[in-house]
């Protein structure tokens, strides 16, 4: 792929957990500590975000489903 090309999906966080994926299953080889440890800090963002946000909304959210 062009550099150009790759400068755009390395934003992506689903091409960053495939790239990990590939390079341990394909490649046998351990990732990058700073790619595992940026992708690791945003899961745990991603994770208290989304348990911040069903804490706020819980008491609504068994009107809606």
């Amino acid at each position: 792929m062009p550099q150009e090309a790759m400068a755009v999906l390395s934003k992506n966080p689903l091409f960053t957990l495939v790239r990990l994926y590939r390079v341990v299953l394909l490649e046998g080889q351990s990732p990058a500590a700073h790619t595992l440890i940026k992708f690791w800090a945003l899961s745990v963002v991603v994770f208290f975000a989304g348990h911040a946000w069903f804490y706020k909304l819980r008491r609504s959210f068994a009107d809606v489903v």
